[in-house]
């Protein structure tokens, strides 16, 4: 059993190390010693004097081992493993060591920091160490490396062995698994993530996707004329799934390594990619995954790609010119790079040009968002973890885990983790407890083949491929609309299940089934919304329609689910999209056919509860705005019919990248509670629920200004442009200005800043909104609002927005819990409700002339308050204002009849 020094113990030996290390230099610089043996002598005492359990005396299983030591496979002079791996219980690598033999200059020499940088950033690692014991560097691996940069690029610290006795407290507090739980390691990081690198290793991956898509696309179209977009969409897709895995596999040493590099030196004409169609059927015979499938995917073998577009592209994958070690990139680093590069499409323009953009609903959406890890791990852990509590693998085969709109996979892939470590845990506490049951074939009907005693671990403690296997058979569903998402899902799921394996343990497995489940009748592509009843032709869709609708009959395609009474979990991150925004045709079928159509979040909630058995369970992170907004009362009232046990979690709005957008997590269970109960109590619906209303974004377009950084701004120039703090209550405060901006962009914007027009402050204390009569520009801090053709006025508008009981409500159901004002978001505004009038009705249009009436009265009467020098003056046209004020106040509490309870309650919050 291993027993960790204390820090005292610990600098006693390092200081012996040291010493002994003194002695053996003269013959350590003759070369009498080797690699292996300055590990053995120096390395590992080294790191086991700091806590580390390095030769695993405790006895753990090797997936909980805490110091994993990688077999190095030399491939000239690259190695093709880090030679430590330091984790944390569990398995979460948190830095690597990479020691080398003694003639080796860790000061000078650049490849072995390339080499070390390489495989952190690769692991996306913060920091790893390389050390021949003489010497030790720790390197920043935030930064991608290049072969070409010096030694010294991304070094945090340098050390020689004379020093490890005056830097101990360095080296304990930062690197002894002591320190290590405590935080330690995060505390160092953490000191110096002001200078850390921008590009992380899925980013830079996402930039070679992409390339090797642009690449692959018009060498394909310019060879194959015959081909239209969407074969053309399909191949890339494919081709580049197929590289990447095997490129994976071989760095992982299931494949021989530089097998591809070997095909792309081939001379012949198109020999290339003749060579990699044999790889492919190799492949396909050895892996048994539909991935490699050319009888089910005959369009790969009819087509031809020049050497020149091939052989560059997969030369491209290897050291030193790929800084990618792809032996360490895990499946859910890929699956983040993918998920981005999946929001573009290829076309084919005229002449057979290549042209890559934006999907549409990417475009709307603003890009491509991949769900953060922790709220993935968090959804999966809270909805498995009840699940898979004290039952046995038997049992577990058994649950039905869903994403209805899986993307990339990343859902699924934590899901696939979760049941993975469960077993692993499970088999090492009952060794001989029988295999999960699995498929006799993947058919519909979902026959099962009897459990196996035994064989749940590998003879080192890995859990073992037929109940990995199991696992991806049993467990796990995803569909989505995107072909091509749905073929990443599967191979992310599929190098997620190879990871661990060897080629002998693969040559094993071989011996009695193939290595890999084929998971096409698991992973499917189709509209998770839009059922099959779409051709009965109660909508008149245009012709070809269901080529971009995809319908989708969940009870055909999943018939053993079905007759379990549906899904056990649906979990996810639905699209956050407005119907408004979907084709016309594809709106009325979900109008038609749902009861929560506000936006596609919604709609999927719907839909999953209709997929769950009763009693199953949901978990989603949506927008938070629909648990407090008065035009989601809908939404509400179906949680509170539907589900049991609702609870929601903040989560801010800072989940997603680049995106503002307020995000809950919410977790439910089909079935109506046992006491009646509203999970919303405290809601805005009693406010505005007695007048029809119609949302802000019906009447008015609501856009932001202009992307304008400060430093753009001026106190004088050719345009007047104000950002959020120009503007107050009912007036502007002051100006900036910009230069002239390009025609261009003053074409493209003239209509959203012409005069009239409410500019609403996006933050502040207090919500501020009032009126432009000039056609001001603006910048991003401010929402810009301007009514439609035949609508209420602006200024009537401003009334309402103005007004105590928006100040009211936006204080108490936007952000209660900020305690200033919170920030406005777009989605918020364009959902204030409104109430209905028409101004051809006389009744209607005297209250919109009355309110529009004390409006150009407010308007006035702040423009000229800092008229006034007198201070009597002043404050007796303050009194006026705040007279009018009430005079508003009071006709907006009459167009929403307010009780004068309710009345009084407004005005005393908003005050």
């Amino acid at each position: 059993m291993f027993l960790a020094p204390t820090k005292e113990q610990a600098r006693a030996r390092v200081a012996t190390l040291v010493e002994n290390f003194e002695r053996q230099l003269p013959d350590y610089h003759r070369g009498s010693y080797n690699e292996t043996q300055t590990r053995r002598d120096f390395i590992d005492p080294f790191f086991q004097a700091l806590g580390w359990d390095i030769d695993n005396s405790s006895g753990a299983a090797e997936a909980y081992r805490e110091v994993i030591h990688e077999d190095k496979v030399k491939v000239g002079k690259a190695t093709k493993a880090p030679d430590y791996s330091f984790r944390l219980p569990g398995g979460q690598r948190l830095f690597f060591v990479e020691a080398k033999k003694p003639s080796v200059r860790i000061k000078e020499e650049l490849e072995p920091a390339y080499q070390v940088r390489r495989y952190g950033w690769s692991a996306k690692l913060a920091l790893s160490v390389l050390t021949d014991f003489e010497e030790l560097a720790v390197y920043d691996c935030t930064m991608q490396p290049a072969p070409t940069d010096k030694a010294a690029k991304g070094r945090l610290k340098y050390l020689t062995f004379r020093e490890y006795a005056a830097e101990f407290d360095f080296l304990w507090d930062t690197f002894s698994k002591e320190s290590v739980l405590r935080g330690g390691l995060d505390k160092y990081v953490a000191t110096g993530s002001g200078k850390r690198g921008k590009e992380t290793v899925d980013a830079a991956f996402l930039t070679t996707l992409e390339a090797m898509r642009a690449e692959l696309a018009q060498g394909l179209a310019t060879r194959n004329r015959h081909l239209d977009a969407d074969e053309l969409r399909f191949l890339v897709q494919m081709l580049l799934d197929r590289i990447i895995f095997l490129r994976i596999a071989e760095d992982r040493g299931i494949e021989p390594y530089a097998d591809l590099q070997a095909v792309a030196r081939v001379k012949k004409k198109d020999k290339v990619y003749a060579g990699l169609l044999d790889r492919f059927k190799a492949a396909s015979a050895r892996y048994n995954s539909g991935l490699f499938d050319l009888k089910k995917d005959p369009l790969s073998a009819q087509v031809h790609l020049d050497n020149a577009v091939l052989a560059p592209l997969l030369q491209s994958l290897y050291y030193p010119e790929s800084p990618y070690e792809f032996s360490v990139i895990g499946a859910e680093i890929l699956g983040s790079a993918y998920e981005r590069f999946l929001g573009k499409v290829i076309s084919l323009e005229p002449g057979r040009v290549v042209r890559i953009e934006d999907k549409p609903e990417v475009r709307k959406a603003g890009g491509v968002f991949y769900t953060p890890a922790y709220i993935v791990n968090h959804i999966v852990a809270a909805t498995l973890g009840p699940r898979c509590a004290d039952r046995t693998p038997q049992d577990v085969a058994k649950l039905r885990v869903l994403d209805p709109a899986c993307g990339s996979g990343s859902f699924l892939l934590g899901a696939y983790q979760y049941l993975l470590d469960w077993h692993l845990a499970y088999y090492q506490a009952h060794p001989t407890a029988a295999l999960p049951p699995v498929p006799v074939s993947i058919g519909k009907a979902g026959a099962k083949a009897p459990p196996r005693r035994g064989g749940g671990l590998t003879p080192d403690g890995r859990l073992s491929s037929p109940v990995k296997r199991a696992i991806l058979l049993n467990n796990l569903y995803g569909v989505d609309l995107d072909g091509q998402a749905v073929e990443v899902t599967k191979l992310s799921l599929l190098l997620k299940c190879l990871e661990g394996e060897t080629s002998a343990s693969i040559q094993h497995t071989l011996g009695l089934e193939r290595v890999l489940p084929t998971i096409d009748q698991n992973i499917r592509v189709g509209n998770s919304l839009v059922e099959t009843n779409f051709y009965d032709g109660e909508i008149d869709f245009a012709p070809d329609a269901e080529k971009t609708v995809k319908p989708f009959g969940w009870r055909d395609e999943f018939v053993a689910v079905f007759k379990q009474g549906g899904f056990d979990v649906v979990m996810g991150n639905p699209p956050y999209v407005q119907v408004s925004n979907m084709p016309t045709e594809v709106a009325q079928y979900l109008q038609q056919h749902y009861s929560l159509t506000n936006d596609l979040y919604t709609l999927f909630l719907e839909k999953g509860m209709q997929l769950t058995h009763t009693g199953g369970q949901l978990s989603f992170i949506v927008p938070s705005l629909f648990l407090k907004n008065v035009n989601s009362k809908n939404v509400r009232a179906y949680i509170n019919t539907h589900c049991a046990n609702f609870v929601f979690e903040q989560q801010g709005d800072n989940v997603f990248d680049q995106v503002k957008m307020p995000t809950c997590i919410i977790i439910t269970h089909k079935g109506q509670a046992k006491i009646a109960r509203d999970y919303f109590a405290g809601d805005a619906d009693g406010l505005f629920i007695k007048v029809k209303t119609q949302p802000l974004g019906e009447l008015a377009t609501v856009t932001r200004g202009l992307e304008i950084g400060r430093d753009k701004l001026m106190e004088a120039g050719e345009y007047a442009c104000l950002t959020g703090g120009n503007i107050d209550r009912y007036f502007t405060k002051s100006r900036k200005y910009i230069s002239a901006p390009t025609r261009q962009e003053f074409n493209k914007n003239a209509e959203v800043f012409a005069a009239p027009k409410l500019m609403v402050r996006e933050t502040g204390s207090q919500f501020c909104v009032t009126l432009d009569d000039e056609g001001l520009l603006t910048t991003r801090s401010i929402y810009n609002v301007k009514s439609k053709k035949d609508q209420v006025s602006e200024k009537f508008l401003l009334g309402l927005l103005g007004s105590k009981l928006f100040v009211f409500y936006f204080k108490e159901f936007i952000s209660p819990e900020t305690k200033t004002f919170p920030k406005v978001r777009i989605a918020q505004l364009k959902e204030l409700p409104i109430p209905k009038l028409s101004l051809k009705i006389s009744a209607d249009k005297r209250t919109h002339d009355e309110v529009v009436g004390l409006v150009d009265q407010l308007l006035a009467g702040y423009a000229g308050l800092a008229a006034h020098k007198l201070a009597s003056a002043k404050e007796q046209a303050q009194a006026k204002l705040r007279h009018l004020e009430r005079r508003l106040d009071g006709l907006v509490y009459d167009l929403y009849q307010l009780t004068e309870e309710e009345r009084a309650h407004v005005s005393g919050v908003s005050s």
